[in-house]
């Protein structure tokens, strides 16, 4: 429906009242914003009120599913403005607080973007050398090092920190320069996740380490 409404303007009303009517339980990422934002545009673009305010909230819950914000930086120009406008010049007031809601939704995970960071190699090496101990890596080692760091930060470019892909790349290129390191894996993953997303897992730590008596 989605798709064929892109293709065909008039049905863009009918296709937003389905997709308002949907709960969204899983976490959404960028292949669905692709499909889903040309849809959004067009219907915050519409006249009726009740499709730019269903249009709204359909960007409000999504937001709230999206875990990764950095995955929805390039949609945002697309439909921010959009939302703005919803919420300054829709008549009816129930609608443009809806927007207004949307918008502040949309600006909270712009901010939240803005603060996940990217990690170069080097970054990660300083993170790793505490990991292995002390002692002087040789060229070898050295180069292996610079090896994983260097895979690790595109995992993060990538906002992938799939268990099993960190494990691997430390293990398989580590493991002959430095024996065991079955451990190091999941510690640089954690350490490399912490350092990307920032004042955001800080904070969720400290409020999950407060003592609510």
């Amino acid at each position: 429906s989605i798709i064929s409404c892109v293709l065909r303007p008039h049905e863009v009303p009918e296709c937003i009242h389905k997709l308002a009517a949907t709960v969204f339980v899983q976490e959404i990422r960028s292949p669905a914003l692709a499909v889903t934002v040309p849809l959004l545009f067009r219907g915050l673009k519409e006249r009726a009120t009740d499709i730019r305010r269903k249009a709204c909230t359909i960007v409000d819950n999504m937001c709230k599913m999206i875990d990764n914000s950095v995955e929805a930086v390039a949609f945002m120009p697309k439909i921010m403005p959009l939302v703005a406008k919803a919420a300054e010049e829709i008549p009816d007031p129930e609608a443009r607080a809806v927007a207004a809601k949307a918008l502040k939704t949309l600006q909270n995970l712009e901010a939240d973007a803005m603060e996940a960071k990217q990690l170069n190699p080097d970054t990660v090496l300083a993170l790793l050398r505490p990991m292995l101990g002390e002692g002087q890596p040789g060229p070898a080692q050295e180069e292996a090092l610079l090896h994983v760091c260097k895979v690790a930060s595109i995992l993060i470019a990538n906002i992938d920190f799939d268990p099993a892909a960190w494990d691997d790349i430390v293990s398989q290129t580590l493991a002959p320069f430095f024996g065991s390191v079955e451990e190091i894996g999941a510690k640089l993953r954690e350490q490399c996740y912490k350092e990307s997303k920032g004042k955001e897992v800080q904070e969720d730590e400290e409020e999950e380490g407060e003592d609510l008596c």
